[in-house]
Protein backbone atom coordinates (compact mmCIF):
# COMPACT_ATOMS: atom_id res chain seq x y z
CA UNK A 1 0.00 0.00 0.00
CA UNK A 2 0.94 3.79 -0.90
CA UNK A 3 2.40 5.22 2.55
CA UNK A 4 0.93 8.49 1.04
CA UNK A 5 -3.02 7.11 0.98
CA UNK A 6 -5.25 4.03 2.01
CA UNK A 7 -6.58 2.37 -0.05
CA UNK A 8 -10.21 0.81 0.35
CA UNK A 9 -12.45 -1.62 -1.42
CA UNK A 10 -16.12 -2.74 -1.91
CA UNK A 11 -16.76 -6.40 -0.57
CA UNK A 12 -19.95 -7.05 -2.66
CA UNK A 13 -18.91 -6.68 -6.23
CA UNK A 14 -17.75 -3.52 -8.06
CA UNK A 15 -20.19 -1.52 -9.60
CA UNK A 16 -19.03 1.16 -11.48
CA UNK A 17 -19.55 4.06 -8.66
CA UNK A 18 -20.91 3.53 -5.28
CA UNK A 19 -22.04 5.98 -3.20
CA UNK A 20 -21.23 5.51 0.15
CA UNK A 21 -23.75 6.76 3.11
CA UNK A 22 -22.26 10.24 4.85
CA UNK A 23 -24.69 11.10 7.53
CA UNK A 24 -26.22 13.76 5.54
CA UNK A 25 -29.48 13.21 7.03
CA UNK A 26 -28.19 12.64 11.07
CA UNK A 27 -28.84 8.86 10.89
CA UNK A 28 -26.16 7.23 10.39
CA UNK A 29 -25.09 5.65 14.06
CA UNK A 30 -21.75 3.97 15.38
CA UNK A 31 -21.01 2.54 18.36
CA UNK A 32 -18.42 4.96 20.70
CA UNK A 33 -16.40 2.65 22.46
CA UNK A 34 -14.91 5.57 24.97
CA UNK A 35 -18.26 6.81 25.97
CA UNK A 36 -20.13 3.30 25.54
CA UNK A 37 -23.11 4.41 23.42
CA UNK A 38 -24.18 5.14 19.85
CA UNK A 39 -23.78 8.48 18.04
CA UNK A 40 -24.24 10.27 14.91
CA UNK A 41 -21.66 10.55 12.51
CA UNK A 42 -21.26 13.00 9.05
CA UNK A 43 -18.57 13.17 6.72
CA UNK A 44 -17.38 16.53 7.08
CA UNK A 45 -13.59 17.11 5.64
CA UNK A 46 -13.55 20.90 7.35
CA UNK A 47 -14.32 19.91 10.94
CA UNK A 48 -12.38 18.33 13.28
CA UNK A 49 -14.60 15.80 14.39
CA UNK A 50 -16.72 13.01 12.76
CA UNK A 51 -19.41 13.25 15.83
CA UNK A 52 -22.61 15.55 14.41
CA UNK A 53 -22.70 16.82 17.99
CA UNK A 54 -18.96 18.02 17.70
CA UNK A 55 -19.43 19.78 14.55
CA UNK A 56 -20.28 23.06 14.10
CA UNK A 57 -22.59 25.60 11.94
CA UNK A 58 -20.22 25.81 9.45
CA UNK A 59 -19.87 21.67 8.16
CA UNK A 60 -20.04 21.25 4.70
CA UNK A 61 -20.79 17.30 4.46
CA UNK A 62 -18.89 16.11 1.62
CA UNK A 63 -19.88 12.71 -0.66
CA UNK A 64 -17.72 9.42 -0.93
CA UNK A 65 -17.14 7.86 -4.17
CA UNK A 66 -15.95 4.15 -4.84
CA UNK A 67 -15.02 3.93 -8.62
CA UNK A 68 -15.20 0.43 -9.94
CA UNK A 69 -14.94 -0.96 -6.00
CA UNK A 70 -12.11 1.45 -4.67
CA UNK A 71 -11.59 4.45 -2.80
CA UNK A 72 -8.13 6.08 -2.42
CA UNK A 73 -7.76 8.58 0.45
CA UNK A 74 -5.05 10.80 0.57
CA UNK A 75 -3.35 10.14 4.26
CA UNK A 76 -3.92 14.05 4.27
CA UNK A 77 -7.35 13.63 4.51
CA UNK A 78 -7.84 12.85 8.22
CA UNK A 79 -11.07 13.27 8.59
CA UNK A 80 -12.53 11.20 6.07
CA UNK A 81 -9.75 8.32 7.06
CA UNK A 82 -11.68 8.41 11.03
CA UNK A 83 -15.13 8.82 9.33
CA UNK A 84 -14.37 5.77 7.36
CA UNK A 85 -12.49 4.33 10.65
CA UNK A 86 -15.50 4.71 12.71
CA UNK A 87 -18.51 4.19 9.51
CA UNK A 88 -20.83 1.46 10.56
CA UNK A 89 -20.51 -0.54 7.63
CA UNK A 90 -16.85 -0.53 7.83
CA UNK A 91 -15.99 -4.52 7.65
CA UNK A 92 -19.61 -5.20 6.22
CA UNK A 93 -19.80 -3.21 2.53
CA UNK A 94 -16.09 -2.12 2.45
CA UNK A 95 -12.91 -2.23 4.06
CA UNK A 96 -9.35 -0.62 4.31
CA UNK A 97 -6.69 -3.27 2.31
CA UNK A 98 -3.71 -4.29 4.36
CA UNK A 99 -1.41 -4.73 1.52
CA UNK A 100 1.15 -6.08 4.31
CA UNK A 101 -1.00 -7.90 6.33
CA UNK A 102 -2.38 -10.30 3.47
CA UNK A 103 1.10 -10.75 1.83
CA UNK A 104 1.73 -12.75 5.13
CA UNK A 105 -1.62 -14.43 4.85
CA UNK A 106 -0.60 -15.14 1.54
CA UNK A 107 2.74 -17.20 2.42
CA UNK A 108 0.85 -18.81 5.33
CA UNK A 109 -1.70 -20.18 2.72
CA UNK A 110 1.41 -21.13 0.00
CA UNK A 111 3.23 -22.66 2.84
CA UNK A 112 0.24 -24.92 4.01
CA UNK A 113 -0.54 -26.18 0.25
CA UNK A 114 3.19 -26.87 0.03
CA UNK A 115 3.60 -28.83 3.59
CA UNK A 116 0.37 -30.67 2.48
CA UNK A 117 1.01 -31.72 -0.76
CA UNK A 118 4.70 -33.06 0.01
CA UNK A 119 2.35 -34.99 2.90
CA UNK A 120 0.16 -36.91 -0.12
CA UNK A 121 3.46 -37.54 -2.50
CA UNK A 122 5.56 -38.89 0.71
CA UNK A 123 2.56 -40.96 1.52
CA UNK A 124 2.63 -42.39 -1.87
CA UNK A 125 5.70 -43.68 -1.38
CA UNK A 126 5.39 -45.73 1.56
CA UNK A 127 4.09 -49.00 1.70
CA UNK A 128 0.73 -49.11 2.48
CA UNK A 129 0.46 -45.65 1.59
CA UNK A 130 -1.87 -45.33 -1.40
CA UNK A 131 -4.62 -47.12 0.50
CA UNK A 132 -4.69 -43.67 2.80
CA UNK A 133 -4.47 -41.56 -0.39
CA UNK A 134 -7.19 -43.82 -2.41
CA UNK A 135 -8.75 -43.19 0.85
CA UNK A 136 -8.95 -39.67 1.06
CA UNK A 137 -9.63 -39.08 -2.46
CA UNK A 138 -11.91 -41.42 -2.01
CA UNK A 139 -13.98 -39.37 0.58
CA UNK A 140 -12.71 -35.64 -1.56
CA UNK A 141 -15.02 -36.86 -4.33
CA UNK A 142 -17.55 -38.78 -2.37
CA UNK A 143 -17.43 -42.07 -4.47
CA UNK A 144 -15.19 -45.59 -4.39
CA UNK A 145 -16.22 -46.05 -7.94
CA UNK A 146 -14.53 -42.90 -9.48
CA UNK A 147 -11.03 -43.51 -7.72
CA UNK A 148 -10.77 -47.64 -8.02
CA UNK A 149 -8.73 -47.46 -11.31
CA UNK A 150 -6.32 -43.84 -10.86
CA UNK A 151 -3.31 -43.94 -11.23
CA UNK A 152 -0.46 -42.53 -8.52
CA UNK A 153 -0.50 -39.03 -10.62
CA UNK A 154 -4.33 -38.96 -10.86
CA UNK A 155 -5.02 -39.13 -7.10
CA UNK A 156 -2.46 -36.32 -6.69
CA UNK A 157 -4.27 -34.28 -9.03
CA UNK A 158 -6.94 -35.08 -7.35
CA UNK A 159 -6.17 -34.34 -3.90
CA UNK A 160 -4.06 -31.50 -4.86
CA UNK A 161 -7.14 -29.46 -6.45
CA UNK A 162 -8.51 -30.32 -3.09
CA UNK A 163 -6.03 -28.65 -0.99
CA UNK A 164 -5.23 -25.44 -3.09
CA UNK A 165 -9.53 -24.51 -2.53
CA UNK A 166 -8.68 -25.10 1.05
CA UNK A 167 -5.18 -26.06 2.82
CA UNK A 168 -6.54 -24.68 6.33
CA UNK A 169 -9.65 -27.88 6.27
CA UNK A 170 -6.92 -30.20 6.63
CA UNK A 171 -4.59 -29.22 9.84
CA UNK A 172 -5.45 -29.42 13.24
CA UNK A 173 -3.75 -26.24 14.63
CA UNK A 174 -0.76 -26.42 13.35
CA UNK A 175 -0.43 -29.76 12.62
CA UNK A 176 -1.22 -31.81 9.50
CA UNK A 177 -4.42 -33.56 9.57
CA UNK A 178 -4.56 -35.09 5.95
CA UNK A 179 -4.58 -38.41 6.62
CA UNK A 180 -6.78 -39.38 9.96
CA UNK A 181 -8.92 -42.02 11.36
CA UNK A 182 -12.15 -39.86 10.59
CA UNK A 183 -11.06 -39.86 6.61
CA UNK A 184 -10.68 -43.94 7.18
CA UNK A 185 -14.04 -44.65 8.77
CA UNK A 186 -15.63 -42.39 6.22
CA UNK A 187 -14.40 -44.51 3.23
CA UNK A 188 -15.16 -47.75 4.59
CA UNK A 189 -18.80 -46.51 5.04
CA UNK A 190 -18.46 -45.50 1.38
CA UNK A 191 -16.70 -48.69 0.54
CA UNK A 192 -19.57 -51.02 2.42
CA UNK A 193 -22.08 -48.99 0.48
CA UNK A 194 -20.86 -48.91 -2.76
CA UNK A 195 -19.95 -52.48 -2.74
CA UNK A 196 -23.40 -53.60 -1.25
CA UNK A 197 -22.38 -54.72 1.73
CA UNK A 198 -24.66 -52.81 3.31
CA UNK A 199 -27.76 -50.57 1.88
CA UNK A 200 -29.39 -47.49 2.81
CA UNK A 201 -33.29 -48.05 3.18
CA UNK A 202 -35.69 -46.08 0.79
CA UNK A 203 -36.94 -43.58 3.38
CA UNK A 204 -32.73 -42.93 4.50
CA UNK A 205 -34.03 -43.90 8.04
CA UNK A 206 -32.04 -47.07 8.05
CA UNK A 207 -28.64 -48.93 6.68
CA UNK A 208 -28.94 -53.06 6.44
CA UNK A 209 -27.01 -55.42 5.59
CA UNK A 210 -27.35 -56.63 1.94
CA UNK A 211 -27.61 -60.37 2.39
CA UNK A 212 -30.37 -60.61 4.98
CA UNK A 213 -31.99 -56.95 4.81
CA UNK A 214 -31.23 -56.95 8.72
CA UNK A 215 -31.09 -53.95 9.91
CA UNK A 216 -26.96 -52.77 11.02
CA UNK A 217 -27.76 -49.29 12.26
CA UNK A 218 -30.80 -46.92 12.22
CA UNK A 219 -30.36 -43.47 10.93
CA UNK A 220 -31.76 -40.40 12.97
CA UNK A 221 -34.12 -38.23 10.78
CA UNK A 222 -32.73 -35.20 8.35
CA UNK A 223 -29.00 -37.04 8.35
CA UNK A 224 -27.50 -38.70 5.71
CA UNK A 225 -27.30 -41.61 6.14
CA UNK A 226 -23.24 -41.80 4.57
CA UNK A 227 -22.24 -39.59 7.22
CA UNK A 228 -23.80 -40.69 9.61
CA UNK A 229 -22.52 -44.25 9.25
CA UNK A 230 -19.08 -42.92 9.23
CA UNK A 231 -19.80 -40.92 12.73
CA UNK A 232 -21.21 -44.23 14.15
CA UNK A 233 -18.20 -46.35 13.33
CA UNK A 234 -16.19 -43.89 16.16
CA UNK A 235 -18.30 -45.00 18.63
CA UNK A 236 -18.45 -48.19 20.93
CA UNK A 237 -21.19 -49.93 19.49
CA UNK A 238 -19.91 -48.65 16.03
CA UNK A 239 -16.68 -50.59 16.09
CA UNK A 240 -18.45 -54.00 16.34
CA UNK A 241 -19.95 -52.89 13.15
CA UNK A 242 -16.82 -51.45 11.50
CA UNK A 243 -15.36 -55.13 12.44
CA UNK A 244 -18.07 -57.19 10.93
CA UNK A 245 -18.02 -54.31 7.62
CA UNK A 246 -14.47 -55.59 7.55
CA UNK A 247 -14.90 -59.18 7.30
CA UNK A 248 -17.78 -58.82 4.88
CA UNK A 249 -15.59 -56.77 2.20
CA UNK A 250 -14.43 -58.40 -0.62
CA UNK A 251 -10.81 -58.57 -0.98
CA UNK A 252 -9.31 -57.07 -3.88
Amino acid sequence: MNNQSKTYRLLKGSPLTYLLRVGGDGRLLTFDKVEDRERAIRHCPNEREVFIEKQSDYAVIEPIVFEKGILIVPNTKKQTIAFLKAHPNNGNIFEIIDTAKEAEQDMVYEDKVLELKNTVVTKLKEEDGRYEVEALVSVILNSVVLVADMSDSELKQASFKEINSNPYKYYEGEEVSLFTDEINRKYLALKALSQNVLKVSLDKKSISWTDSNAIAVNVPTGLDPRDYLASFLDTDEGMLLEEEIKKRLPSK
